[in-house]
């Protein structure tokens, strides 16, 4: 029996050591939040007191959390830094001071972001700190969290500040700080509500912060805050703002008969306006960064979910990816609308710059609405350096690998340097669903679309011959130019058929295609461009040729295929040099010859990534 319960302790010692010390730590000891598990094992360290209350923590990714760091005894005394992530807190109090920070004792908070629900049936809750003792630093942070009341006294940054009664006086100074949460009074009316600081004899200090908050059921509200009974706060303010409600403190100014845009040159350095809320906020927050050239910066789903929405007040919008995005199932596209007008009609339709910048954007569409593409209408745009992946499933007309459709009349829209591997299938078997392309699905009347410098090798699907699809333009009806362009794509229907099809594009009845040093391995429907043989894609015939003799290097060989210099694989290009020949003509294959080669004895960069046969150092290999 002792020898079980020596086991059983060790055990239980290894699993609370292993749930203390699983958190990730950088070279300065600073704990990496990254999960929910990481901030509740962090948690339960500092309130333990397994983690020293002066631990030092960073969050390096956007969480849900429900439990509250710091405990009466075991105060929070570090410096936390969201690195402007957000907390989305469900915090429900069972006693006093519920708050994503229970208790803090000194240290700092800074570059944190608050949303989602704090509610209580005790007094003093907050959106961020519940009870603060000793010099405290907030500076940078959103609270845009929901606070339930069921008693009187809260607040969204500090719900009480200290007294006599509760150990002494803070201070707390808070720099660049926002409160755009909401409060609303549970069961009836609810007072003594604070959109920053709570109840308390104290020296708080704001710095550049702005009330706009929203309020439901609050009878006795103070955007800044409220005082104990003694009486006692001896607050400074600087450069401060509110939207909503009075108060007579020096050093904070009614806003609410100010523009947004005068709020936030007053804040200064740091504040914009958000571009989809266009409200005030803390820059480092944005729904969209932009760089200084003025194009919105898209890493994420986020980023691309909100460029969307961006676009549709702000068409000529220009944004930059700038890392690889996998929508997964979101179905957002960029612009809006189902209306064939060919001038756009009702459509939102985009008309800025967007660049892909090298990266890839993986989709997986499936619809019953017309015109289904990333980017659906496009009027004077300019699409460049983009990879599309994925694919795009619909059961009505206009399905395009990038762009759904081009319109208006005159202005040039430009597609370059972009590459198309989406595979397409219209599951409409009636004749209503038409216009199919790799890159764009339908060319309108009297518009005019430049391609340059692009690629499809995905595959197209339709379930008859009524569908009008083509390897890049389902049907044009302006004028349309492609120049150095290579389409080797699949295209097939139920009935085998070529009708109502284009190897480049389909033409309807207006404009005219000019298709310059461009080609294409399978005819589907209408020659044009030049068709390349297999052997010619494989050992750089073509590359070469649609390389056309630029300087800069657009084109190269990327294992078998020719690839955009932009999105080949970093082995698998060619570098130039090739095994050397004897006199019979043939090449010269031997260990002296190390590295890979292609099987015509082109030397590659690295070890290829797509299938094929190779030579190694002497030897042919075969990679499947």
């Amino acid at each position: 029996m002792n020898i079980l319960k020596r086991f059983l302790s060790i055990l239980l010692f290894s699993v609370i050591s292993v749930g203390a010390w699983a958190i990730d730590q950088d070279t300065d000891g600073t704990y990496l939040i990254g999960t929910t598990d990481d901030w509740n094992a962090f948690a339960s360290s500092i309130n333990c007191g397994t983690i020293a209350p002066t631990a030092n923590a960073k969050l390096t990714a956007d969480i849900a959390v429900s439990t509250m760091i710091g405990s009466e005894s075991k105060k929070y005394a570090g410096v936390f830094d969201g690195q402007t992530h957000t907390l989305n807190v469900t915090i429900t109090g069972s006693s006093q001071f519920a708050a994503p920070f229970h208790y803090v004792n000194g240290g700092t908070i800074k570059n944190l972001k608050v949303e989602g629900t704090v509610s209580s049936s005790y007094t003093h809750m907050s959106g961020l700190i519940g009870r603060a003792y000793g010099k405290i630093s907030i500076e940078n942070c959103i609270v845009a969290a929901n606070i339930y009341m069921s008693t009187d006294y809260a607040a969204g940054f500090v719900g009480n500040g200290g007294s006599i009664a509760y150990g002494g006086p803070s201070e707390v100074v808070m720099r660049n700080c926002l409160f755009i949460g909401s409060f609303t009074g549970v069961s009836g009316n609810r007072g003594k509500a604070s959109a920053f600081w709570g109840w308390g004899k104290s020296t708080p200090v704001f710095i550049n912060c702005l009330e706009n908050g929203t309020y439901t059921n609050i009878s006795e509200f103070s955007p800044y805050m409220f005082e104990g009974t003694d009486k006692q706060n001896t607050e400074t303010t600087t450069n401060s703002y509110y939207k909503h409600g009075s108060i007579s403190l020096d050093g904070i100014s009614n806003a609410s008969n100010m523009t947004d845009g005068e709020i936030v040159s007053l804040l200064g350095d740091g504040w914009v306006l958000d571009p989809i809320t266009n409200q005030p906020v803390l820059n480092q927050f944005t729904s969209l960064k932009q760089d200084a050239a003025g194009y919105y910066l898209l890493g994420s789903v986020q980023d691309w979910d909100n460029f969307a929405a961006l676009v549709e007040t702000t068409p000529s919008a220009n944004a930059k990816m700038t890392a690889d995005i996998d929508l997964g199932d979101d179905q957002t596209m960029i612009g809006s609308g189902t209306d064939n007008e060919r001038y756009g009609g009702n459509n939102v339709v985009f008309k800025g710059v967007f660049d892909g910048n090298g990266h890839t954007l993986t989709i997986n569409y499936v619809s019953n609405e017309a015109f289904i593409a990333p980017i659906r209408h496009i009027y004077g745009a300019t699409i460049k350096n983009l990879h599309v992946k994925g694919s795009i499933v619909g059961g009505n007309s206009g399905l395009g690998g990038i762009v759904a459709s081009i319109v208006g009349t005159g202005t040039w829209s430009y597609i370059q340097n972009c590459y198309s591997s989406v595979s397409i299938e219209c599951t409409n078997s009636s004749n209503t669903g038409n216009h199919i392309g790799g890159i764009v699905a339908q060319h309108g009347w009297e518009s005019n679309l430049s391609m340059t410098d692009c690629l499809f090798d995905g595959s197209l699907k339709r379930e008859s011959s009524d569908k009008i699809m083509s390897g890049f333009v389902g049907c044009y009806d302006g004028n349309l130019t492609i120049t150095n362009c290579l389409q080797i794509g699949t295209m097939s229907d139920t009935s085998n058929s070529t009708n109502q099809a284009g190897t480049f594009s389909y033409h309807w009845t207006h404009g005219s295609l000019t298709p310059t040093n461009s080609y294409y391995l399978n005819l589907f429907g209408e020659a044009q461009g030049t068709q390349a043989t297999a052997e010619q894609l494989a050992n750089g015939t073509i590359a070469t040729a649609l390389q056309n003799g630029r300087d800069e290097e657009i084109w190269v060989q990327d294992g078998t295929t020719p690839m955009l210099k932009l999105f080949a694989s970093e082995s698998g290009i060619t570098t130039g040099e090739a095994l050397p020949l004897n006199d019979n003509g043939q090449m010269i294959n031997d260990k002296a010859h190390v590295g890979w080669y292609s099987i015509d004895g082109r030397k590659l960069s690295g070890k290829p990534t797509a299938k094929g046969i190779y030579i190694r150092d002497g030897k042919k290999i075969i990679l499947k």
